[in-house]
């Protein structure tokens, strides 16, 4: 029997997303246009998109958080603090972790990528 090993070349390799599906995408789950999304003034209704957004951006376009404020308009600490409060939301919280799994399923991504995306969460 054949086993899946998540550290091989990417399995069953699916498509690969742009920063801006990846907002897209967030956005119209959460149904706040991107632009409140990425916008500079802090809103708390929108803390939730942002830091899935900004933690999907980081595993699957770029782990740099200097790319990360460019995209988000934010500055690199808010990014890792965002980062950090998207991993433990996920942890405590599951009306968070149900909607960033569904996010996640709506991905055509491979099982590599979406064991990449999982790793920081689940352990």
């Amino acid at each position: 029997m054949n086993t899946i090993n998540p550290y091989s070349a990417p399995l069953l390799k699916r498509r690969e997303y742009t920063a801006s599906e990846i907002l897209q995408l967030v956005s119209d789950y959460f149904q706040y246009p991107v632009s409140i999304i990425i916008k500079v003034r802090k809103m708390q209704s929108v803390a939730r998109p942002r830091h899935i957004a900004t933690y999907l951006l980081s595993t699957m376009i770029s782990p740099k958080a200097t790319y990360l404020s460019v995209t988000m308009k934010r500055d690199r600490t808010a990014i890792i603090r965002s980062i950090d409060r998207c991993i433990h939301l996920y942890k405590t919280d599951h009306a968070f972790q149900r909607d960033f799994d569904k996010i996640i399923d709506s991905l055509d991504i491979s099982i590599t990528m979406r064991y990449h995306i999982y790793k920081q969460l689940k352990f």
